[in-house]
């Protein structure tokens, strides 16, 4: 065989053993390549911006290596749907847990942790107004102010006086925070640190306004209410007079002491008042229609 021939033979067998080798190590490659570990996580489908309530929609899972996933990414949907993105999403990114806040987080600030169509008040208490510190947040309060308020005299109907009057305000508060504050006062010539201690409560607008008001012009006290307690009732406004009318005291009181003001007009009013305790304390907060102590208040009576 010639020269020429055999380099030409040796060139096919080497080309041959290169395509075989080329061919093993493509095959090997993607074999390594099948057997990557790979994970699941959850990038946004479009762009998301940032303080938007993140539906399902707005999301999808891929698949992708284990090494490319982010360790605070996140892998389940329900990990971000319903959550507040504090950043904004990016179509194609993986979503990041500390990129969106859950509900019931407080580590971006007490506005997520308001409830929508509802606004964050903060009043000032004491150890009484909050129920000797047992107040925490997530309970429920009810919220009952005294204020001073300007009616007609009892004694002289045609004067305006002012009146100290007792009334529920609020009923079935969510409280969102409890906390305390260092503010300087001024006392006799000296500055002084004094530490206030305030709650703050989720309340609509027209709620805020009874509670500014009688905590600014009045007093408030927060009953905190039991877990198992739902709804709210009607209550009458309570003034010092009232005290007269509580069920615990008797006719005979009337009958004996409270003839100045007519002993029948006095006994109607009595019986009228004990009318209206008895069915708050037969009311069972249903609402459903029926006579009254069946989920129908009685109209309260009104002081004269």
């Amino acid at each position: 065989m010639s020269r020429p021939k055999i380099m030409i033979v040796i060139a096919l067998v080497l080309a041959a053993l290169a395509t075989v080798a080329g061919y093993f190590y493509l095959h090997q490659a993607e074999e390594a390549l099948t057997q990557v570990a790979k994970g699941v996580v959850v990038v946004a489908r479009t762009q998301v911006p940032a303080k938007t309530q993140v539906a399902r929609a707005m999301l999808k899972q891929v698949e992708m290596p284990a090494a490319y996933i982010h360790p605070r990414a996140a892998r389940k949907l329900e990990d971000v749907v319903g959550a507040i993105t504090r950043e904004v999403l990016v179509a194609g990114e993986q979503v990041l847990l500390d990129r969106v806040v859950k509900k019931g987080e407080t580590k971006a600030g007490l506005s997520y942790l308001v409830p929508q169509g509802k606004r964050a008040v903060t009043v000032a208490v004491d150890e009484v107004m909050a129920v000797g510190w047992h107040v925490k947040p997530g309970d429920r309060v009810d919220i009952i102010g005294t204020v001073e308020v300007p009616m007609p005299g009892k004694n002289e109907p045609g004067k305006l006086g002012k009146r100290i009057i007792t009334v529920v305000a609020l009923q079935d508060v969510e409280v969102l925070a409890v906390g305390k504050n260092l503010e300087f006062v001024r006392q006799q010539g000296k500055e002084k640190k004094v530490e206030v201690k305030t709650v703050t409560v989720a309340v609509t607008l027209e709620e805020a306004k009874p509670l500014v008001l009688a905590d600014e012009e009045g007093t408030i006290r927060m009953a905190l209410r039991s877990p198992l307690e739902k709804g709210k009732v009607l209550s009458a406004p309570f003034e010092l007079e009232d005290f007269l009318y509580l069920p615990t005291i008797p006719e005979a009181y009337h009958r004996l002491h409270r003839k100045d003001r007519g002993l029948e007009a006095e006994l109607e009013r009595w019986r009228q008042i004990a009318a209206y305790y008895e069915s708050l304390l037969n009311f069972t907060g249903t609402g459903a229609p029926g006579a009254p102590g069946e989920g129908e208040l009685k109209e309260a009576p009104v002081s004269k």
